[in-house]
């Protein structure tokens, strides 16, 4: 400490003495040892595991009941090849060039700007005469908006 402030705690009584060493003492022990198994790699490791298991489990539960709830709607959506609104530009077939036109906006638009685009490559190479009336909206959309 500095003299100025010794004399500033010499001022203030004994007792401000006596907390000041017990604070300058807090900082010389060592760490107590509550902490020890985070010090072990063997153990961290363990308890690591048993944290991830465990989330893993909660969601594998939480999955089954929903699956549950729905009335077993995941077996059937699988069996179904369901495709997200995103993957059916990829698919070429007929059944998603129709989902496709039946999950278009009134103004030609999709979900998103990136979405619109994509579908509207995709029913480009349609030969569906409702693709191209489709595509002919998409088109207008995007133009419309300032996007081509």
């Amino acid at each position: 400490m500095t003299k100025d402030l010794e004399e500033t705690l010499s001022s203030l009584g004994p007792e401000y003495g006596n907390m000041v060493a017990c604070m300058k003492g807090a900082f010389d022990k060592p760490l107590s040892r509550k902490c020890t198994i985070w010090r072990k790699p063997s153990l961290l490791a363990a308890a690591t595991l048993v944290a991830f298991l465990g989330g893993a489990s909660v969601l594998c539960l939480q999955f089954s009941a929903g699956a549950k709830a729905r009335g077993g709607a995941v077996a059937e959506g699988a069996s179904k090849k369901r495709l997200s609104a995103f993957m059916l530009a990829n698919e070429k077939t007929s059944d998603a060039i129709s989902e496709i036109i039946r999950t278009q906006n009134p103004d030609g638009s999709w979900q998103t700007d990136y979405l619109t685009r994509k579908n509207a490559d995709a029913l480009f190479s349609s030969r569906n005469p409702a693709a191209k009336l489709a595509y002919r909206k998409a088109m207008r959309n995007l133009r419309a908006r300032g996007l081509l």
